[in-house]
């Protein structure tokens, strides 16, 4: 429609999964006639927001609750994302002091997160079909249990078999969250609210992977403590994670009627004609008028669900598609433009920040001589700069959409939320390029500390801009393309995890730095195309829905 975002004949005359009217009030151009159609009986919030999509009158709509609810179940997410962050790299502080304990080499130490990482991976695909057939809630109490079990059984049984074996279990534990929370945050909040909610979704998950060894530096140091009070630590966190979920965090998955997916290629006019067909059949029913009642398209709607109904772990909720065609529904969705974006970006991206700290860790023990305490303190540059970031990321993702979507005639395009990747870009390189200099330069040591919160810096402005992407491009395959992305970047983590300081010793850390900057400008490149292609690669995908097994 304009913005340099590209269009064919297709595109121009069809409703696009994605692409919807917005704010036509305080547009700037001229609204498309076709597209405000029906505009006019919209529901909007207090500002006159075309609100994506549209909730329907039922009280047991998420979108209807009242805003303390969302906000509870949004606060349980973060908390559950959190610890998430934290158990993966808990020890790794003390990788060195847990080898020299059971006189094994350093690396099957670090093999025990190499599993814990292949295990989000297995089981990424089995609970992600699960959450969508049987609703979200279930998996996220299975996981917060396997949580709260794989904790105290690495505590409880200090021995190498039983750590990799508990390790294994957290890892099942972590997939749910890995994959379905950004899909919750899409069934709580509209178009407009969700790119600070994914900013801070991820500041919690990065902010968990940041202060995990910060903390757990100070107490593998301890000798009155050692690395498995790490467990023991954050095991009563796991315990109130799982009681939030059971009092707090009820089934958010809702059949929400077509007509009012305007997030997925359902028009204004057709939310219109559902919203005047559901008030006349109110009209009806209060004048005891039941004979038309069957053939209205809207529906009844059960009374809002009690406290008691809402703490059940399942809520009764059945997808009608099969698990089966449900289990393998992700595995196309790599054929998808945006998907396949997503993996290059967000998930390369994530795989970068994991040689980052592993080589971080030879850099500061190494080249500065610093102790496991201090080694761990250094992960408090890249929090402060993962938290300001956040801020900054998602008040511009959802500042973008509202003021590129006025200078667009009113209509939101999800291309409109991969500006940015400009900050990204220019902090990233920033960081790993100034990361190479100061080692060669055998600077002080807070210049690379600083590089290191450039580039986490930079990576909340991508993570944002790639998860809201997707989020608003495949609104209901977002658990699918969640569990695609994570699976391929977990299964390339353990291998990365087993031959990474083989990599870096080869390489060396010069120029490891420069490859990381090089593939940070590549990622962003990659990210012209899709701005300006994105929309007809929306209408392939939608016109091709049987190949991606989309109903």
């Amino acid at each position: 429609m304009g913005l340099w975002i590209a269009e064919n004949s297709h595109t121009r005359t069809a409703t696009i999964g994605g692409t919807a009217l917005l704010d036509d009030l305080k547009a700037t151009t001229e609204v498309d006639a076709v597209v405000k159609e029906g505009a006019s009986h919209l529901k909007r919030d207090k500002n006159g927001l075309v609100l994506i999509p549209q909730p329907s009158d039922d009280p047991r709509d998420p979108l209807n609750w009242p805003v303390w609810k969302r906000e509870l179940c949004y606060i349980n997410i973060l908390f559950a994302t959190a610890l998430v962050g934290a158990i993966g790299p808990l020890i790794a502080p003390g990788f060195v002091t847990i080898a020299a304990e059971f006189n094994v080499p350093v690396n099957k130490v670090a093999a025990t997160n190499a599993a814990l990482v292949l295990a989000i991976g297995c089981v990424m695909f089995f609970q992600s079909a699960i959450a969508i057939k049987y609703g979200r809630r279930p998996v996220y109490l299975w996981g917060a249990v396997f949580l709260l079990v794989g904790s105290i059984w690495s505590a409880a049984k200090p021995d190498l078999n039983n750590l990799l074996a508990s390790r294994i279990i957290q890892g099942m534990g972590m997939a749910p969250t890995e994959s379905i929370a950004t899909a919750t945050i899409g069934d709580l909040y509209f178009v407009h609210q969700r790119g600070m909610r994914i900013a801070i979704w991820g500041l919690s998950l990065l902010g968990g992977i940041n202060l995990g060894p910060l903390i757990n530096g100070f107490v593998i140091s301890n000798p009155d403590l050692g690395w498995k009070y790490c467990f023991w630590i954050i095991t009563p966190f796991f315990a109130i994670s799982l009681i939030g979920m059971i009092l707090l965090l009820p089934e958010t998955m809702y059949d929400r009627p077509n007509a009012l997916k305007t997030d997925v290629g359902h028009g204004a006019k057709e939310a219109a004609a559902f919203e005047k067909a559901e008030h006349e059949l109110v009209e009806k029913s209060s004048e005891h008028q039941m004979e038309d009642v069957e053939a209205s398209p809207a529906a009844h709607y059960l009374p809002a669900k009690t406290v008691w109904q809402e703490m059940k772990p399942w809520s009764g909720y059945v997808h009608k598609e099969s698990l089966l065609r449900i289990f393998i529904r992700p595995f196309p969705l790599l054929l998808s433009p945006a998907v396949l974006w997503g993996f290059l970006t967000y998930g390369i991206a994530s795989l970068l920040l994991v040689l980052v700290s592993a080589i971080s860790s030879l850099v500061f023990s190494r080249t500065y001589g610093f102790t496991a305490k201090q080694t761990g303190l250094v992960s408090l540059s890249p929090l402060i700069a993962s938290i300001l970031m956040s801020l900054v990321a998602g008040y511009i993702a959802d500042a973008l959409a509202k003021f590129c979507a006025r200078r667009n005639g009113g209509v939101f395009e999800p291309e409109m939320r991969l500006f940015l990747m400009i900050p990204y870009a220019i902090l990233v390189i920033l960081g790993y390029a100034g990361w190479a200099v100061s080692y060669r330069n055998k600077s002080p040591w807070i210049a690379p500390v600083m590089c290191y919160a450039l580039i986490n810096g930079g990576q909340k402005f991508l993570s944002t801009a790639s998860v809201t992407y997707i989020l608003d491009v495949h609104r209901e395959q977002t658990s699918e393309a969640q569990a695609i992305i994570n699976f391929l970047k977990n299964l390339i983590s353990y291998f990365i995890g087993v031959k990474i300081n083989g990599w870096v010793i080869s390489v060396g850390i010069e120029n490891m730095f420069y490859i990381l900057a090089g593939i940070s400008a590549g990622i962003a490149l990659t990210t012209i195309v899709m701005y300006r292609y994105g929309k007809i690669c929306r209408w392939w995908v939608q016109e091709h829905n049987q190949l991606f097994l989309i109903k």
